[in-house]
């Protein structure tokens, strides 16, 4: 379930504040999910989270899946096919 742009949205900016100001958590089902899928990390294993996180976004995007999918459709619907010089990978 990672995908790096959620880190910026405000309600999972919200869960990760809470966590670092040592907060409660919520009791919002959505919330807790964030809460629970949570890897704490110091300056020791930076290193290796970051290489954690490449692989966890390479086997996100490695396949097609239901959200690629579905936003592609949508993209198309809307401003029709992309020429196949267009690459999300660059």
């Amino acid at each position: 379930m990672f995908i790096d742009a959620w880190h910026i949205e405000p309600a999972v900016g919200a869960v990760i504040m809470r966590r670092l100001l040592g907060l409660p958590e919520c009791d919002c089902a959505d919330a807790m999910v964030v809460w629970n899928s949570a890897l704490p990390m110091n300056a020791r294993d930076a290193e290796a989270m970051l290489a954690l996180q490449e692989q966890r976004m390479a086997a996100a995007t490695a396949e097609p899946n239901v959200y690629s999918t579905t936003v592609a459709a949508a993209i198309a619907k809307r401003y029709g096919s992309p020429r196949p010089a267009l690459s999300a990978r660059r």
